[in-house]
């Protein structure tokens, strides 16, 4: 018998958390391939290739400017990159983390206010109980009822041995119970999915809203490295030597 589709709320949300990390990983590559242009402009733009006519204190402005823009725009580089190859806890390191801050023999409401600072992120889950873990009271619970639980019972029905999970007492010839086994396991996997892919969302939006609030200050140190990387040809000039025209006068220079 297959397993019976899940229609419950998980594919749904699934859908929506996986479209928005995909939203956002586009926004990130946007990101690396617009600083990484600014990088390519001020490396060969054509005020570094003059940096060698330049009198010595210009040229060393002019290679200090070239350096913070080029600083500014190797940050955002980084922190981007960063965003990009964040490994999202599983759901596995999630109920490890409830069973070492002691949350299953606390009250989950007070659990919910004491636990922002040691965990911010399960506070974020436990605050979406419903639509992250369904009718779970806790992670820990979605992944050993829902699914460890249901698949040792239909491994213990396919070799024809009775098995009692959630109260039920399931029996291998019965084939409702053998579909009830096969739909909570799926809806157990549905839900891990989904919580899953939640967090790798939340834990990647935080980074970048916090690069976000960092560009806004680097923005400042590339424009002011540009400008002194732009203005120091203008102001340092090394004086040409005069070319050598025949029967012309030469010129002095002062």
């Amino acid at each position: 018998m297959d397993i019976p589709e899940v229609t419950e709320t998980p594919t749904s949300q699934l859908d929506y958390f996986e479209l928005k990390t995909e939203s956002l990983a586009g926004t990130l590559k946007w990101l690396v391939a617009s600083t990484g242009a600014l990088a390519v402009a001020v490396i060969a733009g054509p005020q570094l290739t003059s940096i060698q006519d330049l009198r010595l204190w210009a040229a060393l402005i002019a290679i200090l400017g070239a350096v913070v823009a080029l600083s500014a725009v190797g940050i955002v580089l980084f922190g981007a990159a960063r965003v990009l190859a964040l490994d999202a806890p599983t759901v596995t390191e999630l109920s490890n983390l409830e069973l070492d801050l002691g949350l299953l023999q606390t009250n989950e409401l007070a659990a919910t206010e004491n636990i922002g600072a040691e965990a911010p992120m399960l506070k974020w889950v436990y605050e979406r109980r419903t639509q992250l873990r369904g009718e779970s009271r806790s992670i820990t619970e979605l992944y050993t009822d829902e699914f460890v639980g249901s698949s040792l019972a239909l491994a213990a029905l396919e070799r024809k041995q009775p098995f009692a999970l959630a109260g039920r007492k399931l029996q291998p010839s019965e084939p409702s119970d053998i579909a009830w086994v096969k739909a909570k396991r799926a809806q157990g996997i549905a839900y891990i999915q989904q919580l899953e892919s939640a967090v790798a969302y939340r834990q990647r939006l935080e980074v970048y809203q916090r690069l976000v609030k960092r560009i806004r200050g680097l923005s400042i140190w590339f424009v002011a490295g540009i400008f002194v990387f732009a203005l120091a040809p203008v102001l340092g000039s090394a004086p040409k030597s005069a070319e050598f025209t025949p029967g012309a006068r030469p010129n002095s220079c002062y």
